[in-house]
């Protein structure tokens, strides 16, 4: 089975991503990066992917599984809009990626506490981003 990963160099991607390399079940797991940064290993292909501009999107394989560890804080976005476009735009355009190319499985990591109604903005965020998700006919939804 071939998997994507988005977010797959941060503490819990990287994680994931050796995981997924050392299980039999998948034979190619896909990174989208934006810099090149693991060893070369057989099952992994790294993307380089401009995630500011996404048109490159369409361009991708279609896969089995699409796993989305992506994920910032306010402080290293720089500001509360630039937090939104890394934990809500860019997981639900891959989102609507994976429903379009009927994806058997989405799967995304967000946050304790996540709820659309909180007056914390990141459980605010990740609330939000999980209720979308869950609106989608993707076959299988993880979160």
């Amino acid at each position: 089975m071939k998997v994507l990963v988005i977010g797959g160099t941060g503490l819990v991607g990287s994680c994931l991503v050796k995981e997924l390399v050392d299980s039999e079940k998948y034979t190619s797991v896909i990174l989208l990066v934006r810099q090149k940064q693991l060893e070369d290993h057989p099952k992994i292909n790294e993307i380089v992917f401009d995630f500011n501009d996404q048109s490159d999107i369409v361009l991708l394989d279609k896969v089995d599984h699409v796993f989305c560890c992506i994920g910032t804080t306010i402080k290293k976005a720089g500001s509360k809009k630039n937090f939104m476009e890394v934990d809500y735009g860019i997981p639900i355009r891959f989102a609507y990626w994976s429903e379009r190319m009927n994806i058997q499985s989405f799967s995304i990591i967000t946050s304790m506490g996540a709820n659309e109604s909180s007056r914390v903005f990141y459980n605010k965020v990740k609330g939000k981003v999980e209720n979308k998700i869950k609106k989608m006919t993707i076959p299988k939804i993880n979160i």
